[in-house]
């Protein structure tokens, strides 16, 4: 045991003195696994496989711009950002930030929007009753919601985020319609009754004619169930942090032939070597000593890249993490 120890501690010391292979064994895999991992985290957000931060510039402060917010956030795609370093920001500051590459949009609500949107669906209600003549419509300005994206988003996610606040748009739009409808529509029930019946229909029949309830429950009728189309489907797809951790903590393992190559080759010219096979150490001892060493190595290379994950992506931006369900299964 004592010259196995002896064994260790000398392959330990070969490779502490080999600074280019200590650079090779723990820098090359640490930055490999950041550039690679922070990279794939952008991709992915681009493409809409990861939740996106969302710059929120809400400047009409009103039900409007906190009914968008809230449906948006209850996707659970997007992360609502409407403060930078503690202070709210402008659409100037706001488009800047995308442009600077920090978000990778943002949302500017006008001011005034809220009640625009409700004088036009109650136009719209009024056209639709025939309570009004269509010509006002056009002199009513139209208020839009102003999305800013950078450059490099994707098509195919720029035309989701599109969509889902249009979707959130039309949900607005719909219920202030409804709101407006239940309110009106009474009214021009009574007015047609007298309208039609003139004298044949008491008074009292007439106002006695109960309220409209529009106020329809929000649960969908129809919903849509993604699905996974594999024989192997995931619960969850794996994060770029759980996906590129595991790959180069293993695939690290390999950078130490480096040092274990070097230390060889010092061994071979000092004849170091040949001065241990003339001492009563059995080769087995010294073989063992030398795999030993270089598995303590290794787990010490394996770990720092599991730090790397836990402590270090986090602090840029990336997820932290996580071991899965069965953390012990590393040990193995």
């Amino acid at each position: 045991m004592y010259k196995t120890g002896a064994t260790i501690i000398k392959e330990l010391l070969l490779v502490l003195r080999d600074r280019a292979g200590m650079l090779v064994l723990f820098l090359m895999p640490a930055l490999l696994v950041l550039v690679i991992t922070l990279v794939q985290e952008n991709v992915m957000k681009t493409m809409g496989e990861e939740s996106t931060r969302i710059l929120l510039v809400d400047n009409d402060g009103k039900s409007l711009g906190q009914t968008v917010e809230k449906r948006l956030l209850e996707s659970g795609l997007v992360e609502i950002i409407q403060k930078i370093n503690g202070k709210k920001v402008d659409e100037k500051e706001a488009v800047e930030a995308v442009i600077d590459g920090d978000f990778q949009l943002c949302i500017i609500i006008p001011e005034g929007i809220t009640e625009s949107v409700k004088s036009r669906a109650r136009l719209v209600v009024k056209q639709s009753l025939s309570m009004e003549d269509s010509t006002g419509e056009k002199e009513m300005q139209k208020n839009e919601v102003a999305v800013y994206f950078d450059p490099t988003v994707l098509g195919g996610f720029r035309s989701a985020i599109l969509n889902s606040l249009k979707l959130v748009i039309i949900s607005i739009e719909i219920d202030e319609k409804m709101k407006v409808l239940s309110e009106l529509l009474p009214g021009h029930i009574n007015v047609a009754i007298k309208k039609e019946m003139g004298s044949l229909v008491p008074d009292n029949l007439i106002k006695d004619i109960p309220g409209v309830n529009l106020d329809f429950n929000s649960n969908p009728l129809l919903t849509v169930k993604e699905n996974q189309a594999s024989r192997d489907a995931f619960e969850k797809t794996p994060t770029s942090v759980q996906q590129n951790v595991p790959a180069w903590a293993l695939f690290g393992v390999f950078f130490i032939v480096v040092p274990m190559a070097g230390g060889l080759i010092k061994e071979r010219q000092d004849e170091t070597l040949s001065r241990l096979l003339t001492m009563p150490v059995s080769y087995i001892t010294l073989i063992s000593g030398k795999v030993i060493a270089y598995v303590f190595i290794c787990l010490i290379q394996f770990g720092l890249i599991f730090l790397i994950g836990k402590l270090l992506l986090p602090l840029l931006g990336s997820p932290m993490l996580q071991m899965g369900s069965d953390p012990l299964a590393v040990v193995i």
